[in-house]
């Protein structure tokens, strides 16, 4: 048996729940449950359907933005700074996809990467699994000589097991992406 709990929300929307019970149809089953059970499970099926594409499709596009919305960050906080973006020096700390990886393919660093560097900015990058990566035809090496220079901005993209973040607490303005640095570090977020 199915049961479909629609509770109005304060939002004006509704927040459905499903329960389920065992219903168990054998040669012994009779009753008009045996005959309606299809219809409304497929209404249900359906309808769940529906709200679970909705929610998928907003949060696909939601990824999608976000290496937009890391890059409007920037420019805001070097705005705050009284840094022109152009010129601007900025650190992007970790380019690969998840911490303890080498693997770039569709980081969204590299996005991320293209759109400052389009917009004049000096971007450097430093990732110890990742020793060089491609901006379109640009080749760059990852910076191994990154906390004893000043950055107008250090955008945290991955933080890999072991590195130490403490010394952004020295930077300018720190970015952080991954929302795992302590607040200790004055780290901005999105």
């Amino acid at each position: 048996m199915f049961v479909v709990i629609a509770v109005p929300m304060p939002a004006g929307g509704e927040d459905v729940h499903v329960a389920f019970s065992p219903e168990h149809v054998d040669p012994g089953v009779s009753g008009e449950g045996r005959y309606a059970t299809p219809r409304v499970v497929g209404g249900v099926t359906e309808e769940c359907g529906r709200r679970a594409e909705a929610v998928m499709n907003a949060a696909m596009g939601s990824i999608a933005a976000r290496p937009r919305r890391v890059v409007d960050r920037a420019r805001q906080l070097l705005a705050d700074r009284g840094k022109r973006v152009t010129g601007a020096q900025v650190l992007v700390l970790g380019v690969a996809y998840k911490p303890g990886v080498a693997d770039v393919r569709e980081s969204p660093a590299l996005e991320i990467m293209t759109e400052l560097a389009g917009l004049g900015v000096d971007v450097t990058y430093a990732d110890p699994h990742v020793p060089t990566v491609r901006l379109g035809e640009t080749a760059l090496q990852s910076s191994d000589q990154v906390e004893s220079q000043e950055w107008d901005l250090v955008i945290v993209h991955t933080v890999h097991p072991g590195q130490d973040p403490s010394w952004l607490g020295g930077q300018n303005a720190v970015l952080d992406t991954t929302y795992r640095l302590g607040p200790e570090l004055r780290c901005a977020r999105l």
